[in-house]
């Protein structure tokens, strides 16, 4: 980790001086924060990875996946909409796209293969992410058997939607997705996501039908609208993706000044 922000007499200015850290870019992983009671300082710590390119070691500021893959759905839709604008002037001309002119449908069946990708797994990541280590879910089989998964079997055998509606539930604290009104699009959002990850030729067409829909956008959308119903159940949670409502942190309050130093060093 590297200190990468210092408030000194913290206790006189809590609001102003907790409020002079700048995020330098909404996908990096929320800053470990500590009140040093005996310098009476706020410390943010932000974690690193070690890396290794082209035989030079650098040091990274930590990147949240759930961020990154926000970020990469959110170019790619704001892409397609605006393809989508050129598109409807061109259709307001011709009917058949065939020669130079069909590039752009290409173009905007592209973006929107990538946002939809994206926008699941900022979902997915979401929910691996926030699960405890220590974690066990238990659930009954058709069979009436009762199957155990810990968090790696979890990760990788429970889908996604199933870990939205029976796991985030009990770990967050609140109500199931189920209820609020864009699961039916999440679902829709989810079933093209695997179509395109797990192509089959029987459904290209039809694959390719549900991208040129009026309502994909919404579809699109659905997922920021399933990670607010939980990310406002704790915003201040560290593994939480930055750029979601108000942020707010975490503070963990500690009396010896010298565990900062053996954790980390300096910018």
């Amino acid at each position: 980790m590297v200190c990468v922000h210092v408030v000194n007499s913290y206790s006189d200015k809590p609001e102003t001086g907790f409020n002079s850290y700048k995020i330098p870019d909404i996908r990096c992983s929320k800053p470990l924060i500590y009140n040093v009671k005996k310098n009476d300082q706020l410390v943010f710590l932000q974690r690193m990875l070690d890396v290794k390119i082209d035989n030079k070691e650098i040091n990274l500021s930590l990147p949240n996946e759930i961020g990154l893959s926000l970020n990469i759905f959110t170019k790619a839709r704001d892409e397609a909409e605006n393809l989508l604008k050129k598109l409807k002037k061109d259709m307001g001309k011709n009917k058949d796209f065939y020669s130079e002119n069909v590039s752009l449908f290409y173009d905007y069946i592209e973006q929107i293969q990538i946002a939809c990708v994206f926008s699941y797994k900022a979902v997915e990541a979401f929910c691996n992410a926030t699960i405890p280590n220590d974690f066990i879910y238990k659930k009954i089989n058709p069979k009436g058997i009762q199957e155990i998964y810990e968090i790696s079997q979890i990760e990788k055998w429970i889908p996604t939607s199933e870990k939205l509606t029976e796991i985030m539930p009990k770990i967050l604290n609140c109500e199931s997705p189920k209820e609020i009104k864009y699961w039916s699009m999440f679902k829709e959002l989810e079933t093209l996501r695997n179509e395109i990850i797990h192509s089959k030729k029987k459904n290209s067409i039809e694959n390719t039908k549900k991208m040129l829909s009026k309502n994909i956008l919404n579809t699109l959308n659905s997922s920021i609208y399933i990670l607010n119903h939980f990310i406002q159940k704790d915003i201040s949670n560290e593994v939480f993706p930055l750029g979601f409502l108000d942020t707010k942190w975490r503070i963990y309050e500690i009396d010896d000044p010298k565990k900062i130093f053996e954790w980390t060093h300096w910018a």
